[in-house]
Order: C-alpha cells, then sequence, then structure tokens
C-alpha cells in the first residue's frame, strides 16, 4: 500500500494512500486535531512489515502520470501492510474509510445472497405447514389432482404427487409413501396479491422492486426474471413492469 506524504505549506499537510484502484487524500492544518507526520511515521512503523524511503523528485500530479513541480520537503513512503498485525488507533483516522466501506459492502453481498436464499426456497410470506390437512387450512380448495408415482430411492414405495388450486394459488404437494403428514413441495405459484410474499414483492409489485430487494437476475426476458439459490429458484412473470406471477421450482429429490 503506496503512501505519499507532503508539506503544502507551514503547519500543513497532504496524505495520499492508493490501495490498488482506490486513492485516499487527506489534508489537515494546526487546528485540525489531526495526528502529526511523526505521530503518523510512528504509527505506520509499528504496523509496516518493511518500509523504504525514497526522495524520488516526483509530485503529487507525477505520481498520478501528470506533471507538476515537487514541493519542498516532500517525501514518499511505501508501505506494505501485514493482515496479522493489530491496526493501531492512530491509524484507523484514514484506513476507516476504506475498511468500513469495505466492510458494508461485503455485508451487503453476503445480505443479497442470504436474502435470494430464503426467498427462493420458501419466499411466500405464509405458513404451509407440513401436511395436507395444513394445506387445506390455507382457503378454499377450488380444485385438486393426484397422481402416484415410484419413489426413486426406495424400491416398491409409490409416492403421491397432489395438486391444490386456491384462489390464486396453486400448490403442488409430494407426500412420500403416501403419508399426507409428511408433506414435501415441489412448486408454489402465486397469482393474486392477496396472498403475501417475502420483502414486499407480491403480485402487482415492481420489475424495479425486484431488482432493488434481489439484485440482478440469473436470466431474463422481456417479461420474466430468474432468480435460482443453492438449491430452488423462482420464475417473475411481469405486466407492463410489474409482477403478475411468481413461481417457486424447488428441490425435490
Amino acid at each position: 500500500m503506496p503512501a505519499y506524504f507532503f508539506k503544502l505549506a507551514e503547519n500543513q499537510r497532504l496524505v495520499i494512500v492508493k490501495y490498488k484502484r482506490f486513492v485516499f487524500r487527506i489534508s489537515y492544518g494546526p487546528n485540525d486535531h489531526k495526528p502529526t507526520d511523526r505521530t503518523l511515521e510512528e504509527t505506520f512503523n509499528r504496523m509496516m512489515s518493511t518500509v523504504k524511503f525514497k526522495n524520488d523528485g516526483l509530485s503529487p500530479n507525477q505520481l498520478f502520470k501528470r506533471t507538476g513541480p515537487l514541493p519542498s520537503g516532500s517525501t514518499r513512503m511505501r508501505i506494505r501492510l501485514p493482515l496479522t498485525r493489530r491496526i493501531t488507533a492512530g491509524a484507523l483516522f484514514f484506513l476507516s474509510t476504506f475498511v468500513f466501506g469495505a466492510a458494508a459492502l461485503a455485508q451487503d453481498r453476503l445480505t443479497r445472497s442470504e436474502r435470494l436464499n430464503d426467498f427462493t426456497s420458501s419466499g411466500w410470506d405464509f405458513k404451509t405447514g407440513t401436511s395436507l390437512a395444513d394445506l387445506n387450512r390455507l382457503g378454499k380448495v377450488l380444485r385438486q389432482k393426484a397422481s402416484t408415482r415410484p419413489n426413486p430411492h426406495v424400491r416398491g414405495q409409490m409416492d403421491e404427487s397432489r395438486v391444490l388450486f386456491f384462489d390464486g394459488l396453486i400448490i403442488d404437494a409430494y407426500f412420500p409413501a403416501k403419508n399426507y403428514s409428511d408433506l414435501l413441495l415441489s412448486s408454489v405459484t402465486i397469482t393474486k396479491r392477496k396472498w403475501p410474499v417475502k420483502y414486499g414483492l407480491r403480485v402487482g409489485a415492481s420489475r424495479t422492486a425486484v431488482t432493488q430487494s434481489l439484485g440482478d437476475p440469473n436470466e431474463k426476458t422481456h417479461s420474466t426474471a430468474k432468480y435460482c439459490g443453492v438449491s430452488s429458484c423462482v420464475i417473475f412473470s411481469f405486466q407492463n413492469g410489474y409482477i403478475s406471477k411468481i413461481t417457486w421450482d424447488l428441490y425435490l429429490d
């Protein structure tokens, strides 16, 4: 991490720190209650693993590929900061912008990742329960259809797939060994605003709200946006820029 200290005038200093593509500039005068050059240098001495001083005759502009005279008393310091060293309080005054900014960015990415996984696996904001009886309590079942299929892992076992149609809600349920107390969800589809969805992304919400909440989709067309988490996906359908349908395609082994 290169750091450049410059004396601009009596009792005034300019500090420029470059880290990768970021440039940090701190200037201070006699009444700004900022550390002196000695304090800064002592702080760096405690933090760095190697220090090299070089009066190379370059001005701040020349350091950044421009031209200009060198202010008197200018000194250039190259500093390598070991990650294992403790950061002292004296150094935090100029490092805080980068550290807290990076931490906030990492936290935002983590939050979005957690939110996406949560939403793609169970983004509807109501309880489906653990049984067929729980599903029937969601509301009036307009119609339903059931079919059986062999279990792919247990020889001779027949499982049941049952699709329940509510007003604005379709649930594709799966019951291993036709055990109606062992509910697994294969897919959930919402087509009406009456059914609540997490983060306010219910039918009728804008496409912009979806992007702001979940970020950019994995796939998109003019009228759809698909988001996938660790094991499940959700597809938004839009009409005139607003959600018209949400379908969760859930992992079912």
